[in-house]
């Protein structure tokens, strides 16, 4: 079956977004928090709370991108 839908992100900028937001980011926000309470980092948590964030930011404009899509017509 055929997609017929008109999505507001290109589908190179959906899996660039969805990697880093459901992949990269996450994991490096465990890595700073792993590794800056081994060396002591005192901003390390509020770090890792900012990048979770703005995985979560945008995971939310993936999810906007596929349930906003728009049918074409042939």
């Amino acid at each position: 079956m055929e997609d017929n839908k008109i999505y507001f992100l290109s589908d190179s900028a959906y899996d660039v977004m969805k990697w880093l937001a459901a992949l990269f980011l996450p994991a490096l926000a465990v890595f700073i928090t792993s590794v800056g309470a081994a060396v002591g980092w005192q901003d390390a948590p509020t770090i890792a709370t900012i990048i979770t964030a703005i995985a979560a930011f945008l995971g939310a404009l993936c999810g906007v991108s596929t349930l906003t899509a728009k049918t074409q017509e042939s």
